[in-house]
């Protein structure tokens, strides 16, 4: 049986394919043994909804390649629709009552018009293959070799991995990742949107035109009838290929493939990464959840009893009359900062609240009550609602942030809180993540990676001499700007510093320098000065840079041919129009904008390569050990205990020895990374 032939659509490119509908083993067969004879294919998957793939249950299998779109029903539990889902008006006859004046009891109200919604209904439900009979026909495929192309394709081959005792070891293509690298500022990654606004054009600015040509049945597979998932699904993969084939060979034309070969390489890691997951110790999420609520309920009394009374401490007009309102009527009479732009009303953020806090009673309880309420709600909460056999499944992404650096979702836990000092151990979120029972976490990370890209990129010889002999950047530009000798540069100097060093690299005025110094602006301006006299290579680097920049941008269209800077170590592009703005504020952002992405993404590249040779190094060397998490510059390796010293060598050995195009990343400029071992990420590093 087949599917009818997907609508016609203007692309001159796509193909017309019958998508075959494949309910025997037999065909199922013949599908395996047409997709084996070529060198990639698509796969989707349609499933259960589930908080990780780990725990959904595929209902659906659909495959494209060259000619080719088979879709293969597992476990719908539908037949074809008859009767949609309607809603109509109808009497509600448990409403009917006598009239009240009616003495014979014989003349009655008439009933009431209520909504009622009838479910849509289906015809009985087709024979359909057992999962366990397609996924065994299915086996060769999937552990072939061939490429395997899904639009975020580490959702598709965690839910199939389940299947099989491991997960396919591909190689794999993302059609995010493509478009990513393509276009690192789009704002959807979706597919249903880039679908539409590829093939529609204009007419996707209309919902109607979006809805029509390609309606999301994605989230409601259980609840469609078999043949419109069927339908669904045939444009999910055909979609998918054709995109595919159309933009991959514009990475060789507009010279990205080195930068999607390295996304690719790193997807079949974060893939490894994603299904071990990071154990998690419940005993000490619950201890540091009952340690939170005493001390939000502790700090909520004391708002109250600063203000004269009892309300929700999430109704900000409260908070912003107690906050700016006049002493006379009860407030605290604060000046406001800032304005919103709606409503001209004080703003009261983090902000404003760090600004009081060392003076004012209510904006110190405040900030602590917003801060602990935060760790609750978005951190304590979620890890315990994605725990999953003990261990909590992240999502990377490697499509959220233009310059190229990983993030995570569900739950994110790039942003877990670093320990602070002095800060109470019952709230230390890093003690929850442990090493399971018999093994040590090792957590690794660089040291400041950032400036040391700088000083490669820029070849500045007093930065590279400093990092090559192992002297103390920070307290050498304490020194040099402060007009210190080094040997009593200390503490509070040597922060200063470090401030300065990780602000002026990228471009920070005088005036952001002395907001994060606290010196006068007169005092910012000369360290500025002292600092690039010492440092005498950096400005003339980035000025080279925002020139190249700029003559790769078309300054009569810099919407579509924008300027952009090449992120060192692959290649990646970061288009930033801004650097042709009238506007000396615009522009100076951008300028900012540009050598941010070249370091940042210069440091994520190095990473990034450190990942994937640690990856194999581990699985050659030492397979009982996994990577568990990275965090920016920051890994986390689980590992046998009595193996934890051998495998924290081999975690520096592979963080100090990437290299690129067969040299070492940052030249004579060593990349320096230092491990802890211990029983929690809090307790290793």
């Amino acid at each position: 049986m087949s599917v009818p032939l997907l609508e016609e659509v203007s692309h001159p490119a796509f193909p017309r394919v019958a998508p075959h509908l494949v309910t025997t083993e037999q065909e199922l067969r013949e599908v395996v043994s047409y997709f084996m004879a070529h060198p990639a294919f698509v796969l989707d998957v349609e499933t259960t909804i589930a908080p990780t793939p780990a725990l959904n249950e595929v209902l659906w299998i659909g495959l494209a390649t060259y000619g080719k779109v088979a879709l293969i029903p597992i476990g719908h539990p539908h037949g074809p629709k008859i009767t949609p889902e309607f809603t109509a008006k109808e009497p509600d006859y448990s409403t009917v009552r006598p009239y009240a004046n009616d003495k014979t009891g014989t003349r009655m109200t008439k009933p009431r018009l209520v909504s009622v919604t009838h479910p849509a209904t289906f015809g009985p439900v087709p024979r359909q293959l057992r999962p366990d009979i397609a996924f065994e026909i299915l086996q060769p495929l999937f552990f072939s070799g061939k490429t395997i192309i899904g639009h975020n394709v580490k959702f598709d081959i965690m839910s199939i991995g389940k299947y099989y005792p491991e997960m396919p070891p591909g190689p794999f293509e993302d059609t995010i990742l493509l478009t990513h690298v393509l276009d690192e500022s789009r704002p959807d990654y979706a597919l249903k949107p880039l679908i539409t606004q590829w093939i529609l054009g204009a007419k996707a600015r209309r919902k109607e035109a979006r809805d029509e040509f390609y309606p999301n049945l994605g989230k409601h597979v259980v609840e469609e009838g078999l043949y419109d998932i069927a339908r669904y699904l045939a444009k999910d993969v055909f979609y998918t290929w054709t995109y595919w084939c159309n933009n991959r060979p514009r990475l060789a034309a507009e010279e990205l493939e080195e930068a999607y070969y390295l996304e690719c390489a790193l997807l079949t890691v974060l893939l490894a990464m994603e299904n071990t997951g990071v154990y998690t110790d419940m005993a000490v999420i619950e201890a540091i959840g009952r340690q939170l609520d005493a001390d939000i309920r502790m700090l909520q009394l004391e708002i109250w009893k600063i203000c004269g009374e009892q309300f929700e401490l999430t109704l900000k007009s409260k908070l912003r009359h107690y906050f700016f309102g006049p002493k006379s009527e009860g407030g605290q009479g604060l000046k406001p900062l800032t304005y919103t732009e709606k409503t001209n009303e004080p703003q009261l953020n983090k902000a404003v609240m760090e600004h009081y806090a060392d003076s004012n009673p209510l904006a110190k309880a405040l900030l602590e009550w917003t801060a602990k309420h935060k760790l609750k709600s978005a951190f304590v909460v979620s890890l315990t609602e994605a725990r999953v056999n003990g261990r909590i499944h992240t999502s990377f992404n490697q499509h959220r942030a233009e310059t190229g650096r990983l993030s995570s979702s569900g739950p994110n836990l790039q942003q877990v809180p670093r320990p602070k000092k002095g800060a109470d151990k019952g709230t230390q979120l890093r003690e929850v993540f442990a090493a399971a029972p018999g093994h040590k976490l090792i957590v690794a990370d660089y040291d400041q990676i950032e400036l040391r890209c700088i000083a490669y990129l820029a070849n500045d010889p007093e930065m590279i001499r400093l990092f090559a002999s192992g002297m103390d950047i920070h307290a050498e530009a304490a020194s040099s700007m402060l007009g210190l000798p080094i040997e009593v540069v200390g503490d509070a100097e040597r922060n200063v510093g470090k401030q300065v060093n990780f602000s002026v690299g990228y471009g920070a005025s005088e005036y952001r320098v002395a907001a994060i110094t606290g010196r006068s602006v007169e005092e910012a301006r000369l360290f500025i000065e002292r600092y690039f006299q010492r440092f005498s290579a950096v400005p003339g680097w980035k000025e080279r840079e925002l020139l190249t920049a700029l003559r790769r941008g078309n300054p009569r269209n810099p919407i579509g041919e924008p300027p952009y800077v090449v992120i060192p170590g692959s290649g990646r592009r970061r288009r930033i129009k801004e650097l042709m703005s009238d506007d000396f504020k615009v522009r100076a952002s951008g300028q900012r904008q540009a050598i941010n992405a070249l370091v940042q993404g210069f440091a994520a590249n190095i990473m990034k390569k450190a990942l994937i040779d640690l990856h194999y190094g581990l699985k050659q060397y030492a397979p009982d050990a996994h990577l568990e998490l990275t965090v920016h510059d920051e890994v986390m390796v689980e590992a046998p205990t009595f193996q934890a010293e051998q495998v924290g060598a081999m975690v520096t050995h592979y963080m100090q020895g990437v290299t690129i195009n067969g040299r070492p990343a940052l030249g004579p400029v060593p990349l320096i990374a230092s491990a802890g071992i211990g029983d929690n990420w809090l307790e290793a590093k």
